[in-house]
């Protein structure tokens, strides 16, 4: 066969699968990615997917060894590095996991969730001790209630920790949160001033959240007034 008309065959079946997958048909997925990376062995992006329809399948360990062989292909592959960490931390690997989860940044598909949130400007390593952080919400609510408990993670490590926070949270906020400067966080608001800008999406990170025994559970730790309706 010749090489135009595998390329073709190969990108004819990785459309297919791109469909199957977004019909949830994950196994008629994996069977059309299978032999799309057969047809072009060295098809990064259809390996990334390949792994994303085996995880959906609770294939985890073959769906790690796919995102990994998408990523020494194409070490760039921001998607393939994300999905990645996201298999990471659903497989309790959260050293690696978090740390690839930085990726997400260059991800396009993610825009909806990073593009009205400032990048992290804290890299690994950076000393936070007697710092000042500022920390600004990304995704939904449910991220929201999830995440900031590591606010309380920083405070208690010496952090100086500032919470930017959307209207309809500002106040449950500032009720839950003692010693945690709580400020409103409006569209279009300068950058206030301090050592490192962080995500509370990045903070499993910034607090060395290398395993489950490390995932502060300090229940409850927002406090809702009943009074406010």
């Amino acid at each position: 066969m010749s090489i135009p008309l595998l390329l073709s065959q190969a990108n004819t079946l990785y459309n297919k699968s791109s469909a199957l997958n977004h019909l949830q048909q994950w196994e008629q997925a994996l069977a059309c990615l299978d032999e799309c990376v057969r047809l072009i062995p060295d098809f990064a992006i259809a390996y990334s997917d390949r792994g994303s329809s085996l995880r959906c399948l609770h294939r985890y360990e073959e769906a790690l060894e796919s995102f990994c062989h998408a990523t020494n292909l194409a070490p760039d592959l921001a998607l393939a590095h994300w999905n990645e960490s996201t298999c990471r931390l659903q497989m309790g690997d959260y050293d690696i996991g978090w740390k690839k989860y930085e990726w997400r940044w260059q991800i396009d598909g993610l825009k909806f969730q990073t593009q009205n949130t400032p990048r992290t400007t804290w890299q690994l390593g950076d000393p936070i001790h007697n710092k000042k952080m500022m920390l600004w919400l990304e995704g939904g609510f449910g991220d929201a209630f999830q995440f900031t408990r590591f606010a309380l993670t920083l405070r208690d490590a010496d952090v100086r920790v500032t919470v930017a926070a959307p209207p309809l949270l500002l106040k449950l906020y500032q009720q839950s949160f003692h010693n945690i400067e709580v400020i409103p966080w409006l569209d279009g608001m300068a950058m206030p001033d301090s050592d490192y800008h962080c995500s509370i999406m990045s903070l499993p990170l910034v607090c060395g959240i290398d395993s489950l025994k490390k995932i502060p559970t300090p229940i409850p730790y927002l406090f809702a007034n009943q009074d406010d309706q």
